[in-house]
């Protein structure tokens, strides 16, 4: 696979069409506040935190209405058609776009710049997507899986045809519409913290069917 020092930038949204809007408005604030901290520090640095805020940022650029970290009833368990809930606690995002309204449970996940991330990040998907079927929501909400992948490498050598295979990777995650960013600029920048190199991010979006019974 050739080398390439040109930004990597790409969406597939495949099943949810309608977020395709979105999540190439997610590529470009990646970009965007890369390039404003001087590619110094760019958001996928920071965890699921600032991801979501990222996620909520693109939203609200497209036209959408955002509510994050709200208090909930959370669905502990459904047995034989009844569930249990827990005390009060904290739901990570719902969002209205385009009329139709969506509940959203998210993960961050640290893959490695390797094809054998692949089975790490469909784990994270597993894990978002058992969340958002207990979340508490209308029945007219849209359940959306959310991940946030910021891979790493502490190897510099081959970075760009390793970016190259592990999007490649990346889109084999079934039932995922996807995006990823990778900025020339910040293929090499390592975190001061683990001297690791995080080149780029990527997001997948599942939807997700109500609870199981």
């Amino acid at each position: 696979m050739p080398a390439t020092q040109t930004d990597i930038k790409e969406v597939r949204a495949g099943p949810l069409s309608s977020l395709e809007d979105l999540l190439w408005e997610w590529v470009t604030l990646q970009e965007r506040t890369a390039r404003l901290w001087g590619w110094k520090d760019p958001l996928w640095w920071s965890g699921e935190r600032a991801s979501l805020g990222g996620f909520a940022g693109a939203i609200w650029r497209v036209g959408g209405i955002v509510l994050e970290e709200y208090p909930t009833q959370k669905v502990s368990r459904i047995r034989a058609g009844r569930q249990q809930t827990n005390a009060i606690g904290r739901g990570d995002m719902d969002f209205t776009l385009a009329s139709v309204d969506f509940v959203v449970e998210a993960k961050q996940c640290w893959p490695g710049l390797t094809r054998q991330s692949l089975p790490y990040i469909e784990s994270c998907v597993a894990d978002a997507e058992r969340d958002v079927r207990l979340a508490t929501a209308p029945r007219q909400y849209q359940r959306l899986a959310v991940v946030f992948a910021a891979p790493s490498s502490i190897r510099a050598d081959s970075i760009d045809e390793r970016v190259l295979d592990w999007v490649d990777t990346a889109r084999a995650i079934k039932g995922c519409a996807f995006a990823c960013v990778f900025p020339g600029r910040t293929r090499t920048l390592r975190w001061p913290q683990d001297s690791r190199i995080y080149p780029g991010a990527a997001i997948f979006i599942k939807r997700v069917s109500s609870r199981s019974r």
